[in-house]
């Protein structure tokens, strides 16, 4: 016999077992070529329910993915994006990011979006948590109705220096004070407290930074405002 009839001979003596048997043997002896390795992109929280004050923690994995970006995303229970962080992997794959959402911030369910390119396709996965606001508590009961907002756009500018520690607490603090006081800045109005509190809640500057980058609004960033009046932070006569 000649090679050439010997081969289809061979081929077909071959079952589908022993194809299967031979693919495994191959990639055993040479490993699993990069195209065939799993991305899977993993997202979790410590619990699905918060409240002003704490933190919120997200650890995720990009499986295969070490020092590789990561966008996340959180939207309000109107689907608006109010927050966008990049963050890296570790060597394992594993990444984490904690925020805080401001106290004034809407009640409802906020989804946390993750996702990363790798190997030129798009992973995405998300969460969803349940956050409970102040709202109600800020404004006393018998404080007067008035639905005004107002604020120049520059005013944007000293929040963000304050947010990032250009400017200090007491020059924020007083700065605000003085603008209310002589309408530059006009929101509704609420009782102030007599006692006077030098502290100012971490999460009112983090609704400051957010709100110069124009991820909360301007109700959302009086709100915080309204509480620093309402608790004697910031005074206004």
């Amino acid at each position: 016999m000649t090679p050439s009839r010997l081969a289809p001979t061979f081929f077909r003596k071959i079952s589908g077992y022993q194809i299967l048997s031979l693919v495994a043997i191959t990639i055993m002896i040479m490993g699993i070529p990069e195209s065939f390795s799993v991305n899977q992109i993993t997202l979790s929280t410590s619990t699905n329910s918060y409240t002003p004050g704490e933190v919120i923690s997200v650890k995720g994995q990009v499986e295969n993915s070490p020092n590789h970006l990561v966008a996340i995303e959180v939207k309000n229970p109107n689907g608006i994006s109010m927050m966008i962080r990049t963050v890296q992997t570790t060597n394992d794959g594993n990444f984490i990011l904690s925020f805080k959402l401001s106290p004034t911030a809407q009640s409802g369910d906020y989804a946390i979006i993750a996702d990363s390119e790798v190997n030129g396709s798009m992973m995405k996965t998300a969460k969803s948590i349940t956050f409970t606001s102040v709202n109600k508590n800020i404004l006393p009961q018998n404080a007067p109705v008035q639905t005004t907002i107002s604020i120049p756009n520059w005013i944007k500018n000293n929040a963000n220096w304050w947010s990032t520690g250009k400017i200090s607490d007491s020059d924020f603090r007083l700065g605000i004070g003085y603008l209310i006081q002589h309408a530059i800045i006009v929101i509704p109005q609420v009782a102030s407290s007599s006692i006077s509190s030098p502290n100012i809640p971490s999460w009112v500057k983090s609704d400051a930074g957010w709100w110069s980058e124009d991820q909360i609004s301007d109700s959302e960033f009086v709100g915080a405002l309204q509480y620093l009046i309402s608790n004697g932070i910031i005074i206004v006569r």
